[in-house]
């Protein structure tokens, strides 16, 4: 599969911008401790999940898990639209909150053992090092990196990443999976 990357910095409607701002980047948004920001990995996070991993998931429930899913789904869909993409099903949405944790970058990984489509929305990252890089199916070359800029979206399929803590502050990302 040919890697899709899709970079956008003018995507989201006034209205969109104004609930990031008041809502999810406000002192009363609620965010979790985390031991690890990936399996297996030492660094601690914080989260906000909004629709729960199919893995985390019973099989009544719908994995909705935050009173913002519709207005994050509605950023989604902002989105989608302008790139003319089609998604089917929700795998996971989350709020993450990564901060300096004595190491350099997060492991390489990928959200899921199958196939899906990935949309990073970054929010808030005064340091401009904290980038995301996307390597190729082998995990042995970076193939993008990406510096956090507010609001901007990133789209890529299936392919493995990881980020650059930031030195100071924090990087928030509103991060979705879907096929």
């Amino acid at each position: 599969m040919k890697p899709v990357i899709i970079e956008d910095n003018n995507f989201l409607s006034n209205s969109s911008k104004n609930f990031i701002d008041t809502i999810l980047l406000s002192n009363d948004f609620p965010f979790y401790y985390y031991p690890q920001s990936t399996e297996g990995d030492d660094n601690g996070n914080l989260c906000h999940t909004v629709l729960k991993r199919p893995e985390h998931r019973n099989n009544t429930e719908d994995g909705i898990n935050s009173h913002v899913y519709n207005e994050c789904v509605a950023i989604l869909n902002e989105f989608t639209k302008k790139h003319k993409i089609t998604y089917k099903t929700l795998f996971r949405i989350a709020v993450n909150f990564s901060f300096n944790t004595g190491n350099k970058i997060s492991p390489i990984h990928k959200d899921h053992d199958f196939k899906y489509n990935q949309l990073l929305i970054y929010l808030r990252c005064k340091d401009k090092k904290a980038s995301t890089f996307i390597y190729n199916e082998s995990k042995k070359n970076i193939i993008k990196e990406v510096y956090p800029e507010e609001y901007k979206g990133l789209y890529f399929n299936s392919l493995p990443h990881c980020l650059q803590f930031p030195k100071q502050g924090e990087r928030i990302i509103l991060v979705y999976t879907f096929k």
